[in-house]
């Protein structure tokens, strides 16, 4: 795959954790924190919008993101390409009714024996790539009626992208490259406050 030993030794050095024990712990503070900026007014919330408004904005605007009515709060460039969060997200719609608290949730009101059931996220938020406001971040399918089809990205369009590059050697690596960085997102070993 074009990598000698040395190349293959950095990038485990660099991509490595070290030890698990307390880890959740100790990136408690650093959760909570980025946590309650989602919360907060750093990024844009965007209108009130219903799940159909949403879905709609995105079968009819995939190609034209600048009549989006929802906020988006660009985060990284590269190479012509924006990386960014656009809200409200699905879960954030105003009919949006699918989220439980979890069972040993310790809010108020759980505590109190009225579990907090069918709500929606009002943070939740659409992550997105585009170039030159055209949503990048979808599959798009020719339907017979000669419509196109936007679909998000999920992890199985995002994963079936990398079968359909790589040979199985490559996939293999790929992956366990993509899981080594996804683990060090969801401990957030990355995150350096700017």
């Amino acid at each position: 795959m074009g990598l000698d030993n040395s190349q293959i030794t950095e990038l485990n050095k660099e991509l490595r954790v070290s030890s698990f024990t307390g880890l959740t712990n100790e990136v408690h503070e650093k959760r909570l924190k980025s946590l309650n900026q989602a919360k907060g007014d750093i990024w844009g919330h965007g209108p009130l919008m219903t799940s159909e408004d949403i879905s709609e904005e995105l079968k009819t605007y995939h190609l034209n993101m600048g009549k989006w009515k929802r906020e988006r709060s660009p985060v990284y460039t590269i190479h012509g390409f924006t990386i960014g969060a656009a809200r409200p997200g699905k879960e954030a719609a105003t009919n949006y009714d699918r989220i439980n608290h979890y069972n040993h949730c310790t809010c108020t009101s759980c505590k109190n024996g009225k579990r907090v059931l069918g709500v929606r996220n009002p943070h939740d938020m659409f992550p997105y790539v585009e170039k030159e406001n055209v949503l990048m971040s979808v599959k798009r399918r020719s339907l017979k009626n000669g419509t196109i089809k936007a679909t998000p990205w999920t992890f199985e369009h995002i994963f079936s992208l990398i079968e359909d590059a790589y040979t199985s050697t490559q996939i293999q690596f790929a992956l366990e490259l993509m899981g080594s960085l996804m683990v060090r997102i969801a401990f957030m070993l990355d995150h350096h406050e700017d």
